[in-house]
């Protein structure tokens, strides 16, 4: 799925919510959180971490994003970028805060952001879950595609 500036739709956080840039240092508390929301062991939910992609080497590839409530993360999500795009990766809400467009949020302010950057196409794949959401903020579909995936125990 993709959007654009011109496609991209407003969206709010409720209050007692903020968005809040994430970095190595918050790494164990984002990767348990993105764990948690996805249902993912936190040894894979790591490898999409702040300290991991970090440990990559490609400076300023990548940004994390946790919506805050109080203390306590209530969603995330990450920016992938390469070759000009802003891929969204991780969007992630915990139980507890589904149903208060936090998702949407996750997903497009930090787009937002990338469009200031100079970023004008943001990239994603859609869960089943997450494709109406996708779709209400204004992205688009290309088509679907099946994935596999072995999640060790």
């Amino acid at each position: 799925m993709s959007v654009t500036p011109e496609t991209l739709k407003p969206t709010k956080l409720p209050d007692g919510y903020t968005l809040q840039e994430m970095t190595a240092a918050d790494d164990e508390r984002w990767n348990k959180a993105m764990g948690e929301g996805y249902g993912l062991p936190l040894d894979v939910a790591a490898i999409f971490g702040p300290k991991r992609t970090s440990e990559l080497g490609e400076k300023n590839a990548t940004r994390h994003y946790a919506i805050m409530h109080g203390d306590e993360i209530a969603a995330t999500s990450l920016v992938y970028f390469r070759n000009g795009l802003a891929g969204i990766y991780g969007v992630a809400t915990l139980e507890a805060h589904r149903k208060r467009g936090l998702g949407a949020h996750a997903t497009a302010e930090p787009l937002r952001r990338a469009w200031v950057d100079g970023y004008q196409t943001g990239i994603l794949q859609a869960s089943e879950m997450g494709e109406p959401v996708y779709f209400r903020i204004g992205f688009a579909t290309h088509g679907h595609m099946r994935l596999f995936a072995r999640i060790p125990g």
